[in-house]
Protein backbone atom coordinates (compact mmCIF):
# COMPACT_ATOMS: atom_id res chain seq x y z
CA UNK A 1 0.00 0.00 0.00
CA UNK A 2 2.80 2.44 0.80
CA UNK A 3 3.88 2.24 -2.93
CA UNK A 4 1.01 3.22 -4.43
CA UNK A 5 0.18 6.33 -1.86
CA UNK A 6 3.70 7.23 -2.38
CA UNK A 7 2.56 7.19 -6.15
CA UNK A 8 -0.28 9.38 -5.32
CA UNK A 9 0.97 11.30 -3.31
CA UNK A 10 3.34 12.40 -6.37
CA UNK A 11 1.17 12.89 -9.01
CA UNK A 12 -1.05 15.41 -6.30
CA UNK A 13 1.99 17.00 -5.52
CA UNK A 14 3.08 17.50 -8.36
CA UNK A 15 -0.15 18.79 -9.51
CA UNK A 16 0.28 21.33 -6.57
CA UNK A 17 3.55 22.21 -6.35
CA UNK A 18 5.64 21.61 -9.16
CA UNK A 19 4.83 24.74 -11.41
CA UNK A 20 2.22 25.33 -13.96
CA UNK A 21 0.66 22.23 -15.23
CA UNK A 22 -0.87 24.12 -18.51
CA UNK A 23 -3.10 27.04 -19.10
CA UNK A 24 -1.48 30.52 -18.74
CA UNK A 25 1.01 31.30 -16.21
CA UNK A 26 -1.29 34.31 -15.21
CA UNK A 27 -3.56 31.88 -13.76
CA UNK A 28 -0.86 31.08 -10.73
CA UNK A 29 -2.15 30.66 -7.30
CA UNK A 30 -0.63 32.95 -4.44
CA UNK A 31 0.74 31.38 -1.28
CA UNK A 32 -2.75 32.55 0.41
CA UNK A 33 -4.44 30.75 -2.06
CA UNK A 34 -2.32 27.50 -1.54
CA UNK A 35 -2.86 27.56 1.64
CA UNK A 36 -6.98 27.40 1.34
CA UNK A 37 -8.86 24.96 1.24
CA UNK A 38 -8.90 23.07 -2.02
CA UNK A 39 -10.73 20.22 -3.48
CA UNK A 40 -9.43 17.75 -6.24
CA UNK A 41 -11.17 15.62 -8.65
CA UNK A 42 -9.68 12.22 -8.91
CA UNK A 43 -11.46 9.35 -11.72
CA UNK A 44 -9.75 5.89 -10.79
CA UNK A 45 -10.86 2.45 -12.37
CA UNK A 46 -10.72 0.16 -10.08
CA UNK A 47 -13.06 -2.34 -9.45
CA UNK A 48 -16.02 -1.48 -7.39
CA UNK A 49 -15.04 -2.95 -3.55
CA UNK A 50 -11.74 -4.92 -4.96
CA UNK A 51 -8.83 -5.03 -2.83
CA UNK A 52 -6.82 -2.53 -5.11
CA UNK A 53 -10.00 0.26 -4.86
CA UNK A 54 -9.72 -0.72 -1.17
CA UNK A 55 -5.73 0.67 -0.82
CA UNK A 56 -6.34 3.33 -2.83
CA UNK A 57 -8.97 5.03 -0.88
CA UNK A 58 -6.91 4.25 2.40
CA UNK A 59 -4.01 6.01 0.34
CA UNK A 60 -6.49 9.14 -0.06
CA UNK A 61 -7.48 9.13 3.06
CA UNK A 62 -3.81 9.24 4.20
CA UNK A 63 -3.12 11.78 1.76
CA UNK A 64 -6.02 14.05 3.16
CA UNK A 65 -4.79 13.41 6.56
CA UNK A 66 -1.41 14.72 6.01
CA UNK A 67 -3.10 18.14 3.76
CA UNK A 68 -6.17 18.98 5.96
CA UNK A 69 -6.38 21.97 3.36
CA UNK A 70 -7.01 19.66 0.42
CA UNK A 71 -9.99 17.40 -0.24
CA UNK A 72 -9.99 14.90 -2.27
CA UNK A 73 -13.35 14.07 -4.66
CA UNK A 74 -12.74 10.20 -5.89
CA UNK A 75 -15.37 8.92 -8.29
CA UNK A 76 -14.88 5.41 -10.78
CA UNK A 77 -15.33 5.38 -14.16
CA UNK A 78 -15.40 1.99 -16.10
CA UNK A 79 -12.15 1.11 -17.65
CA UNK A 80 -13.30 0.30 -20.51
CA UNK A 81 -14.70 3.81 -21.03
CA UNK A 82 -12.61 6.20 -18.94
CA UNK A 83 -10.91 7.33 -22.35
CA UNK A 84 -13.90 8.65 -23.93
CA UNK A 85 -15.36 9.90 -20.48
CA UNK A 86 -12.34 11.68 -19.52
CA UNK A 87 -12.41 13.37 -23.35
CA UNK A 88 -16.01 14.33 -23.11
CA UNK A 89 -15.56 15.80 -20.07
CA UNK A 90 -11.89 17.64 -20.94
CA UNK A 91 -13.91 19.12 -24.12
CA UNK A 92 -16.88 20.11 -21.87
CA UNK A 93 -13.77 21.60 -19.97
CA UNK A 94 -14.92 19.51 -16.51
CA UNK A 95 -12.19 17.16 -16.48
CA UNK A 96 -11.06 16.14 -13.17
CA UNK A 97 -8.26 17.21 -11.68
CA UNK A 98 -6.28 13.56 -12.15
CA UNK A 99 -6.93 10.18 -13.44
CA UNK A 100 -6.01 7.07 -14.19
CA UNK A 101 -5.52 5.88 -17.53
CA UNK A 102 -3.76 2.69 -19.20
CA UNK A 103 -0.95 3.67 -21.77
CA UNK A 104 -3.51 2.01 -24.49
CA UNK A 105 -5.76 4.84 -24.24
CA UNK A 106 -2.99 7.49 -23.99
CA UNK A 107 -2.98 7.95 -28.30
CA UNK A 108 -6.72 8.69 -28.58
CA UNK A 109 -6.61 11.32 -26.05
CA UNK A 110 -3.48 12.35 -26.76
CA UNK A 111 -4.33 13.67 -30.36
CA UNK A 112 -7.34 15.78 -29.25
CA UNK A 113 -6.84 19.42 -28.60
CA UNK A 114 -8.53 22.06 -26.77
CA UNK A 115 -7.46 25.49 -27.83
CA UNK A 116 -5.26 24.43 -29.39
CA UNK A 117 -3.78 22.21 -26.14
CA UNK A 118 -3.83 18.52 -25.64
CA UNK A 119 -6.06 17.33 -22.59
CA UNK A 120 -3.06 15.71 -20.28
CA UNK A 121 -0.38 18.00 -19.10
CA UNK A 122 3.54 16.64 -20.11
CA UNK A 123 4.97 15.59 -16.96
CA UNK A 124 8.54 15.63 -17.77
CA UNK A 125 9.14 19.38 -16.60
CA UNK A 126 7.76 18.20 -12.98
CA UNK A 127 9.42 15.39 -12.14
CA UNK A 128 13.07 15.41 -11.22
CA UNK A 129 15.53 12.92 -12.34
CA UNK A 130 15.62 11.44 -9.02
CA UNK A 131 11.79 10.96 -9.02
CA UNK A 132 12.00 9.50 -12.84
CA UNK A 133 14.68 6.69 -11.70
CA UNK A 134 12.12 5.28 -9.48
CA UNK A 135 10.60 3.89 -12.21
CA UNK A 136 11.72 1.50 -15.45
CA UNK A 137 12.05 3.12 -18.45
CA UNK A 138 10.03 0.90 -20.23
CA UNK A 139 7.28 2.11 -17.70
CA UNK A 140 7.65 5.67 -18.40
CA UNK A 141 8.17 4.91 -22.19
CA UNK A 142 4.67 3.37 -22.43
CA UNK A 143 2.93 6.13 -20.55
CA UNK A 144 4.46 8.69 -23.63
CA UNK A 145 2.80 10.00 -26.42
CA UNK A 146 5.21 11.30 -28.95
CA UNK A 147 7.89 13.09 -26.73
CA UNK A 148 5.32 13.42 -24.09
CA UNK A 149 5.53 12.39 -20.90
CA UNK A 150 1.30 11.86 -20.00
CA UNK A 151 1.13 9.64 -17.04
CA UNK A 152 3.22 8.08 -14.37
CA UNK A 153 3.38 4.15 -14.21
CA UNK A 154 1.72 2.98 -11.14
CA UNK A 155 1.10 -0.89 -12.43
CA UNK A 156 1.34 -3.29 -15.62
CA UNK A 157 -1.01 -6.36 -16.52
CA UNK A 158 -0.59 -9.26 -18.62
CA UNK A 159 -2.85 -12.26 -19.42
CA UNK A 160 -1.87 -15.54 -17.35
CA UNK A 161 -3.34 -18.83 -16.65
CA UNK A 162 -5.71 -19.22 -13.88
CA UNK A 163 -6.78 -22.70 -12.53
CA UNK A 164 -9.33 -23.95 -10.07
CA UNK A 165 -7.34 -26.58 -7.80
CA UNK A 166 -10.21 -28.38 -6.55
CA UNK A 167 -11.49 -29.29 -9.75
CA UNK A 168 -8.02 -30.19 -11.40
CA UNK A 169 -8.06 -32.41 -8.09
CA UNK A 170 -11.44 -33.49 -8.97
CA UNK A 171 -10.72 -34.96 -12.28
CA UNK A 172 -7.21 -36.17 -11.42
CA UNK A 173 -5.51 -33.94 -13.59
CA UNK A 174 -2.09 -32.40 -13.39
CA UNK A 175 -1.72 -28.47 -12.29
CA UNK A 176 -0.46 -27.02 -15.73
CA UNK A 177 3.16 -25.71 -15.16
CA UNK A 178 5.78 -23.63 -17.79
CA UNK A 179 6.52 -27.07 -19.36
CA UNK A 180 3.13 -26.97 -21.27
CA UNK A 181 2.14 -26.70 -24.87
CA UNK A 182 -1.18 -25.46 -26.30
CA UNK A 183 -1.60 -29.30 -26.88
CA UNK A 184 -1.49 -30.09 -23.17
CA UNK A 185 -3.72 -27.07 -22.57
CA UNK A 186 -6.44 -28.14 -24.92
CA UNK A 187 -6.15 -32.09 -23.57
CA UNK A 188 -6.13 -30.62 -19.76
CA UNK A 189 -9.76 -28.68 -20.87
CA UNK A 190 -11.47 -31.26 -22.58
CA UNK A 191 -11.05 -33.82 -19.80
CA UNK A 192 -12.36 -30.94 -17.40
CA UNK A 193 -15.32 -30.09 -19.91
CA UNK A 194 -18.23 -32.39 -17.88
CA UNK A 195 -21.53 -32.03 -17.25
CA UNK A 196 -22.22 -27.90 -17.09
CA UNK A 197 -18.18 -27.11 -16.58
CA UNK A 198 -15.98 -26.30 -19.04
CA UNK A 199 -12.63 -26.82 -19.16
CA UNK A 200 -11.71 -23.16 -20.23
CA UNK A 201 -12.80 -19.73 -20.26
CA UNK A 202 -11.87 -16.97 -22.41
CA UNK A 203 -13.10 -14.28 -25.11
CA UNK A 204 -11.88 -16.21 -28.17
CA UNK A 205 -12.46 -13.48 -30.35
CA UNK A 206 -10.95 -10.59 -28.66
CA UNK A 207 -7.91 -9.19 -30.33
CA UNK A 208 -6.28 -8.45 -26.86
CA UNK A 209 -6.62 -12.01 -25.94
CA UNK A 210 -5.40 -13.55 -29.42
CA UNK A 211 -2.43 -11.15 -29.77
CA UNK A 212 -0.33 -13.31 -26.64
CA UNK A 213 -0.94 -16.75 -29.23
CA UNK A 214 -0.37 -14.79 -32.81
CA UNK A 215 3.64 -14.04 -31.26
CA UNK A 216 3.37 -17.57 -30.17
CA UNK A 217 2.72 -18.60 -33.43
CA UNK A 218 5.20 -16.37 -35.05
CA UNK A 219 2.81 -13.71 -36.24
CA UNK A 220 3.07 -10.38 -36.73
CA UNK A 221 0.79 -7.34 -36.84
CA UNK A 222 3.53 -5.35 -39.41
CA UNK A 223 5.96 -6.82 -41.70
CA UNK A 224 9.57 -5.40 -41.37
CA UNK A 225 8.75 -2.50 -44.23
CA UNK A 226 6.05 -1.88 -41.26
CA UNK A 227 3.16 -3.31 -43.69
CA UNK A 228 0.21 -4.89 -41.91
CA UNK A 229 0.54 -8.72 -41.83
CA UNK A 230 -2.18 -9.49 -40.41
CA UNK A 231 -2.90 -12.31 -43.12
CA UNK A 232 0.45 -13.80 -42.18
CA UNK A 233 0.89 -17.94 -41.06
CA UNK A 234 1.12 -17.34 -37.99
CA UNK A 235 -1.59 -14.84 -37.70
CA UNK A 236 -4.04 -16.57 -39.12
CA UNK A 237 -3.04 -19.95 -37.29
CA UNK A 238 -3.66 -17.88 -34.08
CA UNK A 239 -6.49 -17.28 -34.71
CA UNK A 240 -8.01 -20.37 -35.89
CA UNK A 241 -6.86 -22.53 -32.71
CA UNK A 242 -8.34 -20.19 -30.64
CA UNK A 243 -11.99 -19.96 -32.24
CA UNK A 244 -11.30 -23.64 -32.30
CA UNK A 245 -11.70 -24.69 -28.73
CA UNK A 246 -15.27 -22.70 -29.36
CA UNK A 247 -16.46 -24.08 -32.53
CA UNK A 248 -14.63 -27.61 -32.68
CA UNK A 249 -13.35 -28.50 -29.28
CA UNK A 250 -16.46 -26.70 -27.34
CA UNK A 251 -14.15 -26.62 -23.96
CA UNK A 252 -15.67 -22.44 -24.12
CA UNK A 253 -18.75 -21.71 -23.55
CA UNK A 254 -20.16 -20.16 -26.63
CA UNK A 255 -20.01 -16.24 -27.22
CA UNK A 256 -17.85 -15.91 -24.06
CA UNK A 257 -17.05 -12.56 -23.01
CA UNK A 258 -15.00 -11.03 -20.22
CA UNK A 259 -17.53 -10.59 -17.62
CA UNK A 260 -19.17 -13.47 -18.15
CA UNK A 261 -15.93 -15.95 -17.94
CA UNK A 262 -15.47 -13.99 -14.06
CA UNK A 263 -18.17 -15.08 -13.29
CA UNK A 264 -18.32 -18.61 -14.71
CA UNK A 265 -15.19 -19.04 -13.00
CA UNK A 266 -16.24 -17.90 -9.46
CA UNK A 267 -18.99 -20.11 -9.84
CA UNK A 268 -16.20 -23.21 -10.22
CA UNK A 269 -18.09 -23.56 -13.94
CA UNK A 270 -15.03 -23.27 -15.82
CA UNK A 271 -11.46 -25.18 -14.61
CA UNK A 272 -9.03 -22.92 -15.86
CA UNK A 273 -9.14 -18.90 -17.42
CA UNK A 274 -7.19 -16.76 -18.97
CA UNK A 275 -7.37 -13.76 -17.12
CA UNK A 276 -5.32 -10.86 -16.22
CA UNK A 277 -4.40 -9.98 -12.79
CA UNK A 278 -7.29 -7.14 -12.26
CA UNK A 279 -9.44 -10.18 -11.25
CA UNK A 280 -6.93 -12.27 -9.29
CA UNK A 281 -8.52 -10.52 -5.57
CA UNK A 282 -11.74 -11.03 -6.79
CA UNK A 283 -11.35 -14.77 -7.37
CA UNK A 284 -9.56 -15.03 -4.14
CA UNK A 285 -11.80 -13.06 -2.18
CA UNK A 286 -14.68 -15.92 -3.70
CA UNK A 287 -12.50 -18.77 -1.65
CA UNK A 288 -11.51 -20.43 -4.33
CA UNK A 289 -8.32 -22.51 -4.32
CA UNK A 290 -6.64 -20.96 -7.20
CA UNK A 291 -3.55 -21.56 -9.33
CA UNK A 292 -1.69 -19.32 -11.75
CA UNK A 293 0.85 -20.48 -14.30
CA UNK A 294 2.72 -18.90 -17.64
CA UNK A 295 0.22 -19.01 -20.51
CA UNK A 296 1.78 -22.37 -22.70
CA UNK A 297 4.58 -22.93 -25.30
CA UNK A 298 3.36 -23.52 -28.94
CA UNK A 299 4.77 -26.96 -30.32
CA UNK A 300 5.56 -26.30 -33.36
CA UNK A 301 7.46 -23.04 -33.25
CA UNK A 302 8.84 -23.64 -29.50
CA UNK A 303 7.59 -19.50 -28.84
CA UNK A 304 5.72 -18.87 -25.36
CA UNK A 305 2.41 -17.51 -25.98
CA UNK A 306 2.92 -13.72 -25.43
CA UNK A 307 0.34 -11.33 -24.14
CA UNK A 308 0.40 -7.68 -24.34
CA UNK A 309 2.02 -6.11 -21.05
CA UNK A 310 -0.69 -3.11 -20.70
CA UNK A 311 0.69 0.06 -17.92
CA UNK A 312 -1.88 2.02 -15.99
CA UNK A 313 -1.04 5.10 -14.11
CA UNK A 314 -1.82 8.50 -13.23
CA UNK A 315 -2.08 11.23 -15.05
CA UNK A 316 -3.01 15.40 -15.20
CA UNK A 317 -5.41 17.32 -16.81
CA UNK A 318 -4.61 20.33 -18.78
CA UNK A 319 -7.24 22.21 -17.31
CA UNK A 320 -6.59 21.63 -13.90
CA UNK A 321 -7.56 24.78 -11.62
CA UNK A 322 -5.16 23.81 -8.84
CA UNK A 323 -1.59 25.16 -9.61
CA UNK A 324 1.11 27.22 -8.78
CA UNK A 325 3.27 29.21 -11.41
CA UNK A 326 6.66 27.94 -12.28
CA UNK A 327 9.71 30.32 -10.57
Amino acid sequence: MGRRAGLLALLLCTLLLSGCLGGDVGEASTSSEQNGPITLTVWHTFAAESKEENVFLQSVRDFESQHPNITVDVALVPFGDADNLFMTAAQGGEAPDLMRLSSDQLGAIGEVRVDGFPLLEDLRPHLTPLERSQFEEQALHAMRYGEALYGVPASQDALSLMYNKALFDARGIDYPDETWTQHDLLEAAQSLTYQDVQGLALPVKSAYWWFGFQAGYNGSLFDDSGRPSLNSNGSSLALDWLLDLELEHNVVATGTQTEGMKNQFIASKAAMIVDGPWNWATYEASRLDVGQSMLPVIGETGERVSPLVTYKGWTVSKQSAHKLAAV
